[in-house]
């Protein structure tokens, strides 16, 4: 049985570019991504970042929270 690894996840929309970041508490591994951010349409920015983060962690089913900021 393969046992999840379950991150937190923060994003943070700023003005020219958008961040997420996993972290897993459990073992402190850390995976980020860094796309820009699209004004008009914010989520845009999240979907590319999330796009571009959630292969280094093994899916969206190993996410446990989303913490959120602008």
């Amino acid at each position: 049985m393969k046992t999840a690894n379950f991150f937190t996840l923060g994003i943070d929309i700023g003005g020219t570019f958008t961040d997420l970041v996993a972290l897993n508490s459990s073992n402190g591994f850390c995976e980020t991504a860094k796309v820009l951010t699209t004004p008009d349409t914010p989520q845009v920015g999240v979907e590319n970042g999330l796009a571009e983060l959630l292969p280094k962690i093994g899916g969206g089913d190993n996410i446990s929270r989303v913490v959120h900021a602008t």
